[in-house]
């Protein structure tokens, strides 16, 4: 199951963040590699992954965020743009609860959690 649980951090390590930013801002991957919150927002779930017994590395993350099209953009930006419900909560709302659990903090991703409920 660790190996499982493995594969699922190295996607939520990408997914959560760019999730959040894509469905916030509406805009794709390629404008938002330089948004320092992605960056952030990686950094931040690898420590939960990390917490959790997996090892996620975040340059690794970051190295596969780098070579994602730059008009990429997310079911959840799509699913918010389109005013139908998103699985944000679920991935990163998920990860938001698992650093609570596990004493990590993750300002970043709290912060665009909220800003895309409200």
């Amino acid at each position: 199951a660790a190996g499982n649980s493995g594969v699922l951090w190295e996607k939520v390590a990408r997914l959560a963040p760019l999730a959040a930013l894509t469905a916030l801002t509406g805009k794709p991957v390629g404008e938002l590699r330089h948004d320092p919150r992605l960056r952030a927002g990686v950094v931040e779930t690898c420590s939960v992954a990390a917490a959790a017994g997996a090892q996620v590395s975040a340059s690794e993350q970051w190295r596969i965020i780098e070579a994602l099209p730059p008009w990429l953009t997310t079911s959840a930006a799509r699913d918010v743009a389109a005013g139908r419900p998103s699985e944000l909560d679920a991935i990163v709302g998920a990860v938001v609860r698992a650093g609570r659990q596990l004493g990590v903090e993750t300002p970043t991703l709290t912060e665009l959690l909220a800003q895309c409920r409200a």
